[in-house]
């Protein structure tokens, strides 16, 4: 499925604030800073309410505005710590925090609503993060309750409102006030191109695609290794506790659409998805008409569903979106959009997945209020998403428009996603390989807003904020809409699958990820300097409109595509040391092992106690009888951090190598540590060389002749008959043996 993409106008000249200073806005020079420091604030208040004189001079047949108005005002957050990423492990905020610590008090908000109902306006919306309020009523009483007056005309050949005269509130609460959206309107459009349409499974694909390279959610779960994260700990994990809200707008989706994917997706082992629809701001309940939707947003919101469900068994997965516009335009308002990212902020969720961006621009006001919304998010510790675009960095088809990124991709608090062709290898066993290349059509490239945050810089070379972070596929994909397999691409198919992949990580780490983007930089430093394991699978060849992909971070596909089980180790291991000693370092078939290990806390040193530890034993080769895992248990570490475990090699174990293994994966701690131990078939060895000497060289060649000579004389001896009748009775004929557990053969 294609990016949807949201095309805005400029409402204001200049550049202005309203990201975190990790990656903010480079402000208007010489502008003001705001009531608290932050560059939020520095553009004038009517530019962050939306109004530009040079907008108001093209539209034609101007007239009085009329019918109903809604706007929502964002809050400036009370400190600038607001827009600092929290550290890594930090507790994430709650509402009611969120509430207290950065949102207007009790007493500012309320006297924004009185204000507001003086003026004869609705309360449309109160958020108790105190951050933000919708309110709606007249064109006239809004203009009025604004210091202005609102008008309506054409702007481009779209219908548009907008100020007459610049905005304004009283002087006590316009330092308060972050941006304030839909004084202005029309000026801004979403829109789905047209790229990447839906094919129904079996028909032809692109011409540049293979059809053997389609990949479905249990294709991209085992190239990608989810497989291996889902049974990390021994037994299997899944997202049931966890969540994922997928952002968009339009008619919803088809419930008999996602109840027909996932049941022929799902192995019969996982459990199934809960899916809760959040429609705002009037948008439709789902329903099987959805499919019926002209502007293709119910394909996407169906595939978003259907590919995070895919890779976090079990999940939760909350449908927020706006209504949409009407035929052709299909464009949402930017009032509906700010209240469906708000809400999917205050949900409990790990993630939020957002398949759509929007060409950068300097709208004071769209930005500064999703800048709120997106720290916010950033302090509750929800992991935080964006697809990148699928013109392949450009703003027009066939590389013809200019370097275009996108937002909010390019936020310093969102994780870029963008895509990659896959090439799968098959056999008559199924998909036994594969391997990636940049897709042309991967949106990427260089901010020209956002100044590159401290953890990229040094990575990119340039100065401000470059696209995507990581990649997955994205060509050649399937999804179930309509009632139909079908075939699509899109960056909008790995941004779910990040979204799902990460969620999956919270459920097997037990605590949030969140703010991860710095972390999978330095995994990426790591990888390319061949100091990690490759958590992140770097990607080298394949080009888009920006160039070529190259080794290490790139504008076409970032540090690359996903490795589950070795990222997992990459993003926790840094928490914890897990040192192993196994005594003895070899032993013979059927001697035993103690297997030591210690936890600890990596960065102080101290001992962790409490904390269960696998500890196994297992054969290094899958030849000859008893391999496979030779023991098992999981104590928990003393009050020193240790544990001790002893495992014994069975007898008939014929390999010379068994693994010891130690992990920890629970109680939000990861480590893995492994070692071999020798196993010696000629552990009798000193035994066997005393029989060499004499006298014991004449002793044992005794004792083997009179075995051999026994043996020998049994064997030819003529049998007995049986003249007793008795229980015992030969084996019918035809009878097959069966193998029992340790190899004995039983006959029946």
């Amino acid at each position: 499925m294609a990016l949807v993409v949201l095309l805005l106008l400029p409402f204001a000249p200049g550049a202005v604030g309203g990201g975190s200073p990790h990656g903010a806005f480079a402000p208007v020079t010489g502008a003001p800073a705001g009531p608290y420091g932050n560059v939020a604030t520095a553009a004038p208040f009517a530019a962050r309410a939306g109004y530009s004189a040079s907008q108001s001079a093209s539209v034609e047949d101007a007239v009085a505005a009329a019918g109903v108005v809604p706007v929502v005002v964002t809050f400036q957050p009370r400190t600038p710590a607001f827009f600092v990423p929290p550290a890594p492990g930090a507790t994430p905020l709650t509402t009611p925090q969120i509430a207290d610590r950065f949102g207007l008090s009790p007493g500012q908000y309320a006297t924004f609503v009185e204000y507001f109902r003086s003026h004869g306006l609705d309360i449309v919306h109160t958020w108790p993060d105190r951050l933000s309020l919708t309110v709606s009523g007249s064109a006239a009483a809004v203009g009025r309750a604004f210091g202005t007056s609102l008008e309506a005309g054409q702007y481009d050949g779209r219908p548009v409102v907008f100020p007459r005269s610049p905005p304004s509130l009283p002087s006590s609460l316009e330092p308060l006030v972050s941006s304030v959206l839909g004084l202005s309107s029309g000026f801004s459009t979403f829109s789905t191109p047209s790229l990447g349409t839906p094919r129904p499974l079996g028909t032809s694909v692109p011409a540049a695609q293979n059809p053997s390279d389609l990949v479905t959610p249990a294709i991209a779960r085992s190239i990608y290794d989810l497989s291996g994260l889902y049974n990390l700990s021994g037994s299997a994990r899944w997202a049931s506790s966890q969540s994922i809200a997928l952002l968009l707008w339009g008619p919803g989706y088809s419930p008999s659409d996602l109840q027909t994917f996932f049941a022929q997706d799902y192995p019969s082992g996982f459990p199934s998805p809960s899916i809760v629809p959040e429609p705002v701001d009037g948008a439709p309940a789902p329903s099987a008409g959805a499919v019926n939707d002209a502007c293709g947003a119910s394909e996407e919101l169906t595939l978003d569903l259907e590919w995070s469900g895919s890779m976090a068994p079990g999940a939760t997965l909350y449908a927020v979106y706006a209504p949409e516009g009407t035929a052709p335009n299909c464009s949402p308002t930017s009032i509906a959009m700010a209240d469906a990212l708000h809400t999917a902020v205050g949900l409990p969720v790990d993630a939020i997945s957002m398949s759509f961006g929007t060409p950068e621009s300097s709208d004071a006001g769209l930005q500064a209020a999703w800048g709120v919304y997106l720290a916010e998010a950033m302090q509750k510790g929800i992991t935080l998403l964006a697809a990148t675009g699928d013109l392949g960095g450009d703003a027009a088809a066939n590389c013809t428009g200019g370097p275009s990124p996108t937002y909010p991709a390019t936020s310093p608090d969102v994780l870029a996603v963008g895509g990659t062709n896959v090439h799968l290898v098959r056999s008559l066993f199924g998909v036994t390989g594969y391997s990636e290349t940049a897709w042309n059509e991967s949106g990427g490239g260089f901010s020209t807003q956002f100044v590159a945050p401290s953890w990229q810089s040094s990575t990119t070379g340039n100065a401000y904020r470059g696209t995507p972070d990581v990649s997955a596929t994205a060509a050649l994909n399937a999804l179930y809409f309509d009632g139909r397999s079908m075939t699509a691409a899109g960056t909008s198919f790995a941004t779910p699958l990040w979204a799902g992949l990460l969620t999956e990580m919270d459920a097997v780490y037990g605590q949030p990820f969140g703010y991860v983007t710095p972390r999978l930089y330095a995994i990426g430093a790591a990888v390319a300097a061949g100091s990690a394991a490759p958590g992140l699978v770097d990607v080298t060849s394949g080009t888009t409109c920006l160039g070529s992909a190259a080794p290490g971070w790139d504008p076409e596909t970032g540090w690359g595509s996903p490795s589950a089980v070795a990222l997992y180790e990459d993003l926790t291991a840094t928490f914890v040391d897990l040192s192993l000693r196994v005594v003895p370092a070899a032993v013979g078939p059927g001697g035993t092992v103690t297997i030591e290990g210690h936890l600890s806390n990596r960065t102080t040193g101290a001992p962790i106690p409490g904390v269960p530890v696998r500890v196994s034993l297992t054969s290094s080769s899958t030849l000859g009888p008893c391999t496979g895992t030779f023991g098992s248990v999981a104590p928990l570490t003393d009050a020193a951090g240790n544990v001790t475990a002893s495992v014994s090699v069975p007898f008939c174990y014929l390999g010379s190598r068994a693994v010891a293994q130690l992990l920890v994966a629970s109680n939000g701690y990861y480590g893995v540590n492994a070692t071999t131990v020798a196993v010696n078939l000629l552990a009798f060895a000193p035994f066997l060389s005393g029989l060499a000497e004499y006298p014991y060289s004449l002793v044992g060649f005794g004792v083997i002749m009179g075995a051999a000579a026994t043996v020998g004389y049994a064997l030819g001896r003529p049998p007995r008959r049986a003249v007793a009748t008795g229980a015992a009775r030969p084996s019918p004929a035809g009878a097959r043996a069966r193998p029992l557990p340790g190899g004995t053969l039983l006959f029946g």
